[in-house]
């Protein structure tokens, strides 16, 4: 059983990339702020890489007003 994904522009795949980045750069001897730093970096590149640089300035904008 598959679960679902959080809405797109919501933030959560986002974060659970970068969690999931952090991680394993912290696995592998990295600091945690600067692993923190890579997570960040490595989840924005996936994400313009997969909607594009105007699509994601639009949902990280969407989850800034949502907080």
């Amino acid at each position: 059983m598959m679960m679902k994904k959080a809405p797109l522009g919501s933030g959560k795949r986002f974060a659970a990339l970068e969690e999931k980045v952090e991680k394993s750069y912290e696995k592998k001897g990295m600091s945690p702020a600067k692993a923190a730093k890579v997570g960040a970096a490595v989840s924005a590149k996936v994400g313009m890489k997969k909607y594009g640089k105007e699509k994601m300035a639009k949902m990280a904008a969407k989850g800034r007003t949502k907080k």
